[in-house]
């Protein structure tokens, strides 16, 4: 029996020095744990510029956040901002404030005076590869390199002209101006500068594009289309040649009415055209303009075949901007801002419910 226990108790020891030691646990220093803030869920593809007033009531260059909710004021100009620009790249800005034209980072720091002491509007705007800007002189038409700080002059108005840069091709190589008439309320006719060639093509006035809404649809080719008959402007879509000037009439009546009303229109990679449209019979219903409904439709590049509602409802905007990806509208409408998805299973939401101190006009988006 003794023999017994002893084993057992030599057994024992064994076990308890094989056994794995604890290890006793350390204490934690809280401050040493590297923590972070999660960004907000993201509800824009991009952020979005715009001009607004400040507190008092200047206007002045904001940024909406893709979190949709978030308001960044990039300026504090004493005389405010007339108009601006968004390099595609990165983000920097170059604007018009005080007869003087600045260039500063997305945050409104480090500003670079580009030009100073102008008499009027100089509107500047980047070339999409951020090594340009164009820009007016009082009558000179400017081209600004930032690499080698050189100034071109593209061409001279006459002393009975005016004129202003709309922007450039995505490919930079040719810029869309408007050229009017002084006296004259600003709009006219468009016309294209073609920086290889160094020549300027002028688009034929009459029904198509005189005071319509010009836009880039290709490197190539233009959209012209008119949503308003204000200041002479006509209804319908267009497409403009960049390359030889020639208009070719996709959505428009000789009769009026019908008034055939297009507005935003975008061609997909497969040559879908997307925009808002709507047909008015009567010219009594053309008035008040805030009043008129739009649908989001989608048709054959022709801009009328298979022309089919993309969603149900109705639209009636003051304003209105493709996202940079093509999937979605920002609408304003009765100072509301809001975002449409062209996928119909996707709800409609507002992103803004006071857009009544913005310039509607202004917006543009960022990275």
């Amino acid at each position: 029996m003794k023999k017994y226990i002893i084993l057992c108790l030599s057994l024992l020891f064994l076990l308890t020095a094989c056994a794995p030691k604890s290890t006793p646990t350390p204490e934690v220093n809280e401050t040493s744990i590297p923590t972070s803030t999660p960004e907000p869920p993201a509800i824009l593809p991009h952020s979005l510029y715009y001009l607004a007033e400040d507190a008092t009531g200047a206007q002045q260059i904001h940024r909406l956040e893709r979190d949709g909710k978030t308001i960044t004021q990039i300026t504090s100009e004493q005389g405010g901002v007339e108009n601006f620009n968004i390099s595609p790249t990165d983000d920097s800005i170059v604007y018009f404030s005080s007869n003087t034209i600045l260039i500063v980072d997305t945050n409104g720091e480090n500003p670079q005076i580009l030009e100073e002491n102008l008499l009027s509007n100089a509107a500047p705007i980047w070339s999409p590869d951020r090594k340009k800007i164009a820009y007016k002189l009082e009558k000179v038409a400017i081209l600004y390199s930032l690499d080698n700080g050189e100034k071109e002059s593209l061409f001279i108005d006459a002393e009975n002209e005016g004129s202003w840069f709309s922007s450039f091709s995505p490919d930079g190589n040719k810029i869309a101006f408007r050229k009017y008439t002084v006296p004259s309320a600003p709009g006219g006719s468009v016309y294209i500068y073609d920086l290889t060639q160094h020549s300027i093509t002028e688009f034929p006035r009459g029904k198509s594009c005189y005071n319509d809404v010009v836009l880039w649809a290709s490197s190539e080719t233009l959209f012209c289309y008119g949503h308003s008959l204000a200041g002479g402007a006509m209804p319908g879509l267009f497409r403009m040649n960049a390359v030889d000037g020639s208009v070719e009439t996709l959505i428009f009546s000789e009769t009026m009415p019908p008034f055939l009303m297009v507005n935003a229109p975008r061609q997909d990679r497969e040559g879908n055209l997307y925009y808002l449209y709507t047909e008015i019979i009567d010219s009594a219903n053309l008035l008040p303009a805030s009043s008129i409904e739009y649908f989001l439709v989608r048709s054959a590049t022709d801009g009328v075949t298979d022309r089919i509602k993309v969603r149900e409802e109705s639209f009636t905007p003051s304003r209105a901007i493709w996202t940079p990806d093509g999937n979605a509208l920002l609408i304003i409408q009765e100072d509301e801002l809001f975002f449409v998805p062209i996928d119909p299973s996707l709800p409609i939401f507002t992103i803004m419910d006071n857009t009544s101190k913005m310039d509607t006009y202004s917006l543009e988006w960022g990275q």
